[in-house]
């Protein structure tokens, strides 16, 4: 007679990830920060426009433009959370995504947003490039988990 035995065990750790992930999902922040006030203020100006000046936006419009490749990687994390059963992976993904949303809007704003300065603006800026005069603005973009 011919005995058989066999023991079957459960791989938990996907879902115990997943729950990790729902119960306290990554998040980042990317802006510039309210304890700025000042170039929280240039940014809105910029982002969203004034009576005298255009919008420029370089928060929003940089989202949208890149939005597949942040949402992407994203899911990216999540997935490999699942698939290795360690929840920090997913954190990875959006730190990440973080990290690449800030450097994407740095980028654009090097690279000058339009519309162009008005010649009235020029006269009196160190440069021609919108949103850059003295930098500050632009150094104040920071990124960082929650």
């Amino acid at each position: 007679m011919l005995t058989i035995a066999a023991t079957a065990t459960t791989n938990f750790a996907p879902l115990e990830a997943l729950k990790a992930i729902l119960k306290a999902p990554p998040q980042a922040e990317v802006g510039i920060p309210a304890s700025d006030p000042e170039n929280a203020q240039k940014g809105r100006w910029n982002e969203f426009g004034t009576e005298t000046a255009p919008a420029r936006s370089f928060l929003v419009a940089t989202a949208n433009l890149y939005r597949r490749v942040y949402a992407g990687g994203i899911t990216s994390g999540v997935a490999l959370a699942i698939r290795s059963g360690k929840a920090a992976e997913a954190t990875k993904g959006v730190k990440m995504c973080a990290q690449l949303y800030h450097r994407d809007i740095l980028r654009r704003i090097d690279a000058g947003i339009r519309p162009p300065n008005a010649p009235s603006t020029l006269a009196r800026k160190s440069g021609a490039t919108p949103l850059i005069d003295t930098g500050a603005m632009r150094r104040a973009i920071m990124w960082r988990m929650r």
